[in-house]
């Protein structure tokens, strides 16, 4: 969805929006068309709440929707690797139709015919003469594609609705609840194990209300825990939401992610495999699921299935930490860590600086010499090899242009002749984007899109000047502070950049058209910002 000056918004997605990212919404949505009580009727999906795919809520729906369409994968058997071949077993975690296995041993090419002996994306569809086979994609790679564990008739809870339903019943109590202790009477019969307790006063009271329900005794009672919990804990609109959303919580079957979130790779001369650890996960649940198909011979069997539903349950929720907490939350996980935090090539750090004169503009700024080089190096290297700057420099090799430009990096004069190179990119090219961003904040406002317009002429400035309108949004100010610059190269990159993350879009319109106005103020520009830099 992209945003123009023309176009309204709908009430209800942004009720929708605010309430999951800014606590400050309602207030600040004073002139809409709707007023807050009928914004608050619309009640918000549950998938807006609970998350999606592995915090999906419904998967009963999705694995009805599947069987109808007769794609759905069953995940059976516990063992996943034939030990003598080291091949995947079909009905296992390593299902062919959730994603190949490969052996790190073998010559791994994407496009290539069975036998190997024809290959190459541009071959794709050729007949290879050995095999008789065309050359093809040999990787599945739909990593939307799941498996499905089926438990039937037993439910467990999904994942995300879990730590939503701790938050209303506590971390001690829900499991107190789901866990089905049993004990041998006096007569030698199977009973629940006794929960209570007696006071100094002498009354005797179940300690935790409602323990030992068990997973089929809690959907049973669900409102009145939920009723009990949320009123006496203070969180009643959380649980009811939850008590609305009965059905999409329970469920008898378990998705099983596309392999290609969980790797696992074979090496056939080692006659080994590794794996990711989220696979051993799968197999605990794949084996406690086998004993639920079990028919049941007696009572103890029976009663027994009640504790093996909730260790199914324990294992979503590791599954759930290792996937969600393990791999993706936090500073040294994959997001932060592997893809925001690591080193970047063409980046440069500089200390910023107010621009002024004729040159400065909304979304304007300068740059040091030095800092444009390291940004724009390779772009620089190949017009001097071309011959832009002086015919001199196609005559040598790239090394010895590289040797050149690297003096030029560490010296405290000016090259002219990437000086040169230096103006021509100013006025030849549309766009010399960067990215700037406040380290460590991730924030809107805080990551912004710059084009340069002007390089300080001088090899011993190590400074950038940017506009003080652009300052807020980053929390920024002249006193030393340093920002983070990042080389922006392919055009489809720099639109994007520049229609979400400008500084053009941080800028609060108000004609009262619409579209900007100031009673909504940040929110609505980031809201928009936003939408338009995904779109």
């Amino acid at each position: 969805m992209m945003l123009r000056n023309n176009m309204t918004l709908d009430p209800n997605e942004l009720e929708i929006f605010g309430k999951q990212y800014f606590n400050s919404f309602e207030s600040q949505r004073q002139t809409s068309s709707e007023s807050i009580a009928e914004i608050k009727a619309k009640k918000p999906r549950f998938n807006d709440i609970i998350g999606y795919d592995m915090v999906y809520a419904g998967w009963t729906k999705r694995y009805e929707k599947e069987k109808a369409a007769n794609k759905i994968v069953n995940i059976t058997n516990d063992i996943a690797i034939n030990k003598q071949t080291i091949q995947a077993v079909g009905d296992s975690i390593y299902n062919k139709e959730l994603g190949d296995l490969p052996d790190t041993d073998k010559d791994i090419r994407e496009f290539s015919c069975d036998c190997g002996n024809v290959y190459g994306r541009f071959l794709e569809g050729t007949t290879c003469p050995v095999c008789g086979t065309k050359v093809k994609s040999q990787y599945n790679r739909e990593i939307r594609r799941v498996g499905w564990i089926n438990i039937f008739p037993y439910v467990i809870i999904n994942p995300n609705a879990y730590e939503k339903l701790t938050k209303v019943i506590g971390n001690k109590n829900l499991p107190k609840i789901l866990q089905y202790d049993i004990e041998v009477d006096i007569d030698g019969n199977l009973v629940p194990a006794s929960d209570k307790i007696v006071t100094k006063q002498g009354v005797v009271k179940q300690n935790i209300p409602f323990a030992n329900l068990g997973m089929d005794g809690f959907k049973t009672n669900f409102e009145a825990v939920l009723n009990y919990y949320g009123t006496s804990r203070n969180e009643m609109e959380m649980a009811n939401h939850l008590i609305e959303h009965k059905d999409e919580i329970f469920s008898s079957y378990i998705p099983v992610s596309s392999l290609y979130l969980r790797p696992t790779f074979t090496s056939s001369k080692k006659r080994s495999v590794s794996f990711d650890k989220i696979n051993a996960t799968y197999i605990k649940i794949l084996a406690s699921a086998k004993l639920l198909r079990r028919k049941t011979k007696n009572n103890i069997e029976s009663e027994r299935a009640y504790n093996i539903v909730f260790d199914i349950q324990k294992y979503l929720q590791e599954l759930y930490l290792q996937t969600i907490k393990t791999k993706i939350s936090g500073k040294t996980k994959i997001i932060r860590g592997a893809i925001l935090g690591n080193r970047t090539n063409f980046s440069s750090r500089m200390v910023i600086r107010s621009f002024t004169g004729v040159y400065c503009g909304v979304g304007k700024m300068e740059m040091s010499y030095k800092g444009f080089l390291e940004l724009n190096l390779l772009e620089i290297i190949n017009a001097l090899m071309r011959g832009y700057a002086d015919p001199k420099y196609t005559n040598m090799t790239v090394y010895q242009v590289w040797e050149h430009v690297t003096r030029a990096q560490y010296s405290d004069k000016i090259d002219p002749d990437i000086w040169k190179i230096m103006q021509l990119m100013l006025q030849k090219r549309p766009h010399n984007a960067v990215a700037v961003n406040r380290p460590p904040t991730l924030a809107l406002g805080s990551i912004q899109c710059f084009d340069v317009v002007r390089i300080t002429p001088n090899a011993k400035d190590k400074t950038a000047a940017i506009g003080l309108d652009t300052l807020q949004p980053l929390n920024a100010d002249f006193d030393g502070d340093t920002l983070s610059f990042f080389s922006l190269k392919e055009k489809r990159v720099v639109e994007a950049f520049e229609n979400g993350l400008s500084p053009r879009r941080l800028i609060v319109d108000r004609t009262g058209d619409g579209a900007f106005n100031p009673e909504f103020g940040l929110i609505k520009d980031e809201y928009t910002s936003l939408i338009s830099f995904l779109s």
